[in-house]
């Protein structure tokens, strides 16, 4: 993978758009480049880019979302960031960007985007935020922490490595390969057997704490059993019996209660129909009235648009007059505002004479004030520069005399201190030498205080070898007394279980206990059988005689609805031929008026075809009407009486109906369940029992027999079994203290060879070290002779430790008292000659300023006098009024006066136009009243006598008669409802009275209702009691069953438990532990070492001195084999700070060269870690990443060292501005 393009806008520091081309012929041609910058500058930010566009975080940032975005320019609306890479499926652009509302620095973050495309098409392959992440893991095979340990490498991380003790490097080398999932295998090993330990444990818990009945209990409850079920059944068929008879006795006085409810609702009716006389009698002259509503209707629509005419003809009588007084005003009002117009157009002409004259001396003004104006400013800064001018050479000469003063007193301080020129060059060596002297220093007295640790650890490990030794010994007695009771144990265990085994037997035990639940479930089961069977015999009866009354009252139903509709149909066409000739009455009076070619007074049509028809005679006379309709009544209210009937019995015959289905059910259930029962019992001499039919005595004595001998076998076997468990107990008892002898036999025994190695170890350590010591006090000695020789020529004839920053203090600040003065000289000696040239040049520049002044001055006063005479002029003619003001006040009077003129001519008109159409409406309203009035007086007539004929003695009373439709409807209805209720009452008091003698022919029983109420709650209390006792009995051996059939389940996961703690326990052994360490430092160990592989394959390129080497001893200790001491191996922590450098960097591209595995990597970026090497060892190191190129690599390194600068030749500069940002400048940098 290689990076090609990177572009980002507003990351950190460096605000803006920004694009950095990594392709440029610099960066191919040298293969390594640096950036560089102040700390803090944002040079990382660069790689922070790189990371947000593959993978949306940083190493600095891990999470990047709408709520947390710390990498944001301050005070910007959005950022982004884009890589195009090239891969070996093709070439890619990944871009990332988030922005906030309205892309304003104050809006809400938005959620972040990503996408990624094809670089070369432009196509988009992935935009959703998950989807861009797989597939630029897929393109580059890395996911972030891939990435980060194989192209983007930090420093801090390595160095942490090598400074850190044994025990803690394991979670460091973690982090650094990524292999955490070791960690997590070793603890979830760990946590999986304390879990199946727990298991274990709750199970025995649970075992031990189920308890069962002994067998002879068990027998007695069985046979309580049998004679309650058989005192019950005689009981509930006694309860049957009672219940019958107390039903026909409520039946009957149910009856009688609702006879004399049927009575009291007969009497209420009737008083009820009384209640309703009057308003019947409303009804029918509401009725009578109705007959003449056509008529009237016309007649009083006649009568209201005449006297909506009359009201109008008033309205225009009082208006005309009226209207002809305005024309007359508004006539005069014209002729005056004419007269106005023409004296304004007068006064106009002669005032714009005297504006065209005024405007002509404006303009003359207006160019002399300007020309003044002009000349006033050019002489106000002629004026305001030569007074500049004079204060500027007054300063010059000021500043030439301060300058040569200055100059003295530095040329003075230099002569004085020319022994410090040679500072300048050799600051630096003396600085490195100082460095070096204060690091030997430093190292010794470490290596002095590891001197002493090592003797005082060399006595500790002794003292320990020798206390492991005595703890094995008597942990070896103890193991073989364990042993012993172990076998002891097993041989009494196999007595008690002879020939069988501890399965066997229970294999026995759940057998007997099933045995026994399934007898249990037959004997209930066979009694709710007999239950079903009798309560089906009884529905059955009751569900024939329901039938027999229901198809007799079904036949009465359908003669009389047959017979109902007959008389409806009859009523129905004798109703509208009544109405018929009624409607054609009422207009036969009004058609005798009609003419044809002359509107209706009713519907407007002027064609009149019926004006010659006379009404027919009714076919029949109204008292046969009357007749068929109380006859209709009759039939409705017998019929009613029939439905309620058959109804009340559909009901009960759908009640017993699913009665009967759901005892069928129940029965079909039972007889399954029964069946079930009988074939699982399997036992020869057990028939299943015949369908429908009662059971056989001899299959209730099978069941009884087989009981006693389960409940024999059961107790022979639980009996074996207590006995075993406890000898079973004590056995595992004790092998598992034997068990945890033995471990704790090999603990000790791996304890002593622990104390051993330990003991040969720090005897080792311990001449090493002594050694060592002495080897860096020779080196010191020899270096600070070297130093204080360099620095007697500076005055400095002692040397301490101590001092030493001191020192280099003071000869810094030498050396930079000697170069800021040389500085300050150079410039002093420049700035005398630039003042000196530039004073004489100002006082010629004043001698030419005066002269053009006076010549300004006499200028401007002879324009000032020409343009005070034409001010006088003017104001002789308009005084200091403005001429357009003038001229649009005159027009503005002018076209008020049109205006005005106008509006009263249109005023003029449309009082003409009113007058006209008043006059016109009153014609019109004349005549349509004359016409009107006509029409009224004979239909006023024809109505009056039309109101004798139907009983009305004027139209008042007509009035007071005529109801509202709805109420009319109301008082039909309720008067037909109060008929429809007699009649169904009258059926049904008929048909209840019938119901009552034939239930009392039956005579069910001449006992009282309180007697069988009495007997009734005996019975069910007595059968209550033995049904609860049955349960009871039921319920204990039922949970007896349940609780073997649980210890027998409870058994066999125990043993299945035991078995899966004995696998974890084994992994356990082997690489479990509670933090992780068993599994991850043996998996560490191997990748250890393949690093060290890899790091060393790098190493060689930078040095010949040095190879890394696995200590054997501490499997995660880093040591050194120096070639230069003939091959001697010392530990990394003697390294000198360039020496620890170079180890790290080879550490780190060792780390690069793993984590890339299969996947070529062709950019590598370095982020700091150059700051400690000396010229020599940063030569080495540029020279090995500059090798990297020769293998198709980017290098990029990322640091503010300034000797890097000099070193390789392609920089990117990260330059500081001011308010916190930053600028990118370097070959294939741009701003966009």
């Amino acid at each position: 993978m290689r990076i090609l393009h990177i572009r980002f806008k507003n990351l950190n520091s460096l605000a803006g758009e920004w694009a950095i081309d990594l392709t440029h012929p610099a960066f191919l041609s040298d293969g390594i480049f640096v950036i560089t910058g102040p700390t803090g500058a944002g040079k990382t930010t660069i790689l922070d880019a790189v990371c947000l566009a593959l993978y949306g975080r940083t190493p600095r940032l891990r999470h990047v979302t709408k709520s947390e975005n710390e990498i944001m320019s301050r005070q910007t609306g959005e950022c982004f960031a884009e890589v195009t890479f090239e891969t070996r499926s093709g070439t890619f652009r990944c871009h990332w960007r988030q922005w906030r509302a309205r892309k304003k620095a104050s809006g809400e973050l938005q959620a972040p985007r990503r996408e990624l495309s094809d670089a070369i098409s432009g196509q988009i392959l992935e935009s959703n935020v998950q989807g861009v992440a797989d597939k630029v893991e897929e393109a580059t095979g890395m996911d972030f922490e891939r990435f980060t340990r194989s192209m983007l490498l930090a420093q801090g991380g390595f160095a942490a490595f090598l400074q850190a003790p044994p025990d803690q490097r394991a979670p460091i080398l973690e982090q650094l390969t990524g292999t955490e999932i070791y960690s997590d295998i070793s603890k979830r090993v760990h946590a999986r057997v304390v879990l199946e330990r727990t298991r274990l444990e709750t199970l025995e818990a649970e075992l031990a704490g189920i308890h069962l009945l002994e067998e002879a209990e068990e027998q007695r409850l069985h046979a309580a059993l049998a004679s309650l079920i058989e005192r019950a059944s005689e009981a509930a068929r006694q309860s049957d019996r009672t219940q019958q008879a107390l039903l026909w006795l409520e039946g009957i006085r149910t009856l009688q209660t609702e006879l004399t409810m049927l009575e009291n609702r007969k009497k209420q009716l009737a008083e009820r129909l009384e209640a309703f006389q009057p308003e019947r009698r409303k009804l029918e002259r509401a009725n009578r009235a109705l007959e003449l509503s056509g008529a009237y209707a016309g007649l009083v629509s006649l009568r209201n648009a005449q006297a909506q005419d009359l009201r109008q003809q008033k309205e225009y009588g009082e208006a005309l007059p009226i209207c002809e007084a305005e024309l007359r005003q508004t006539e005069t009002a014209f002729a005056s505002a004419g007269t106005v117009l023409e004296q304004g157009k007068r006064e106009r002409e002669q005032g714009l004479r005297t504006i065209r004259a005024v405007r002509e001396y404006d303009v003359k003004i207006l160019e002399k004030e300007t020309a003044l104006s002009a000349l006033k400013r050019e002489l106000a800064e002629r004026e305001n520069a030569f007074t500049t001018a004079q204060s500027t050479h007054q300063s010059l000469n000021a500043q030439l005399a301060d300058t040569r003063a200055s100059l003295t007193e530095v040329l003075a301080a230099l002569q004085r201190t020319a022994a410090d020129q040679g500072l300048v060059e050799n600051l630096s060596a003396i600085q490195h030498s100082c460095g070096q002297l204060r690091q030997l220093a430093e190292t010794g007295r470490e290596k002095k205080h590891a001197v002493e640790t090592a003797l005082a650890r060399q006595q500790e490990t002794i003292k320990a070898h020798m206390d492991a030794l005595a703890l094995k010994e008597r942990q070896e007695r103890e193991t073989a007394r364990l042993e012993q009771a172990v076998a002891l144990r097993r041989k009494a265990l196999a007595e008690l279980l002879g020939d069988r085994s501890v399965a066997d037997w229970r294999a026995s035990l759940m057998n007997t206990a099933t045995r026994g639940g399934l007898l249990d479930k037959t004997e209930e089961a066979l009694r709710q059988y007999e239950t079903s069977l009798l309560g089906i015999k009884a529905l059955e009866q009751r569900q024939e005689k329901r039938a027999r009354d229901e198809a007799e009252l079904t036949q009465r139903l359908q003669s009389a609805e047959k017979e109902h509709r007959r008389l409806e149909a009859e009523c129905e066409k004798r109703e509208a031929e009544q109405a018929e000739c009624s409607r054609l009455r009422f207009f036969e009076e009004a058609r005798r008026h009609l003419h044809n070619g002359e509107p209706c007074p009713l519907c407007g049509a002027t064609e009149h075809p019926f004006t010659g028809f006379s009404v027919p005679a009714p076919a029949g006379p109204e008292e046969h009407l009357a007749r068929l309709k109380e006859e209709l009544k009759r039939s409705g209210t017998a019929l009613a009486s029939l439905q309620g009937d058959l109804a009340g019995l559909s009901r009960e015959r759908e009640w017993v109906t699913e009665q009967l289905q759901k005892e069928a059910a129940a029965l079909s259930e039972h007889e399954t369940h029964v069946r079930e029962c009988l074939a699982a019992l399997a036992h020869p001499s057990i028939t299943p029992a015949t369908p429908k039919q009662p059971l056989p005595a001899a299959l209730l004595l099978t069941l009884q027999n087989l009981r006693e001998t389960t409940e024999t076998e059961q107790r022979l076997a639980e009996r074996i079994l207590q006995q075993a468990e406890q000898e079973d107990a004590g056995l595992q008892a004790d092998m598992t203290a034997w068990e945890k002898a033995r471990h704790e036999a090999n603990r000790l025994e791996l304890a002593l060879q622990t104390a051993l190695h330990n003991k040969d170890s720090a005897e080792q350590e311990a001449v090493r070290t002594e050694r060592e010591r002495c080897s860096l006090l020779e080196q010191y000695t020899a270096l600070r002779q070297t130093v204080l020789q360099g620095l007697q020529a500076y005055g400095i004839e002692s040397l301490t430790v101590d001092g030493l920053e001191t020192l280099l203090h003071n000869l810094s600040e030498r050396r930079e008292r000697w170069v800021s003065r040389e500085k300050r000289r150079d410039l002093l000696q420049q700035k005398m000659s630039a003042l000196e040239l530039e004073s004489r040049h100002l006082a010629s520049r004043l001698l030419d300023m005066e002269k053009d002044l006076d010549k300004q001055r006499e200028a401007a006063r002879s324009l000032s006098e020409d343009r005070e005479k034409l001010r006088l002029d003017r104001r002789r003619l308009l005084g200091d009024k403005s001429p357009d003001e003038e001229e649009k006040r005159l027009n503005g009077l002018v076209e008020e006066a049109e205006k005005r003129l106008e509006g009263v001519r249109q005023t003029v008109d449309a009082a003409k136009q009113h007058l006209a159409g008043l006059t016109s409406k009153r014609e019109t309203l004349d005549r349509s009243i004359a016409e009107r009035q006509a029409q009224i007086g004979p239909l006023e007539k024809d109505f009056r006598l039309r109101l004798s004929q139907t009983g009305f003695a004027d139209e008042a009373e007509y009035r007071d008669a005529c109801l509202t439709e709805t109420v009319r409807n109301t008082l039909t209805q309720k008067e037909q409802g109060l008929l429809t209720e007699r009649a169904e009452l009258e059926a049904r008091l008929a048909d209840r009275i019938a119901q009552l003698a034939a239930e009392r022919e039956k005579q069910v029983t001449d006992r009282t209702q309180e007697e069988l109420d009495e007997t009734l709650a005996t019975l069910r209390d007595t059968l209550k009691n033995q049904q609860e006792a049955i349960g009871g009995l039921r319920q204990k051996l039922h949970d007896n069953h349940m609780v073997k059939l649980a210890h027998q389940e409870r058994t066999a996961a125990v043993e299945a438990q035991r078995s899966e703690c004995r696998r974890w326990n084994d992994l356990h052994d082997l690489i479990g532990s509670a933090d992780g360490k068993k599994y991850r430092n043996f998996v560490q160990v191997l990748t250890f070492e393949i690093m060290i592989e890899h790091a060393n394959r790098q190493l060689r390129r930078m040095t010949d001195r040095y190879l890394l080497l696995r200590n054997k001893e501490q499997p995660l200790e880093l040591d050194v084999i120096d070639g230069y001491q003939a091959g001697e191996v010392r530990s990394t922590k003697n390294l000198s700070g360039g020496e620890s450098f170079i180890v790290s960097l080879a550490l780190a591209l060792g780390l690069s060269q793993m984590a890339s595995k299969t996947i070529r990597v062709d950019s590598l970026f370095l982020d700091e870690g150059f700051g400690t090497l000396d010229e020599d060892t940063l030569d080495t190191a540029l020279d090995t990443l500059a090798g990297l190129h020769r293998d198709g690599k980017l290098i990029g390194v990322i640091s503010h060292v300034a000797a890097l600068k000099e070193r390789i030749g392609t920089q990117i500069q990260v330059t500081p501005k001011t308010g916190g940002r930053s600028v990118v400048n370097g070959p294939g940098c741009s701003s966009v």
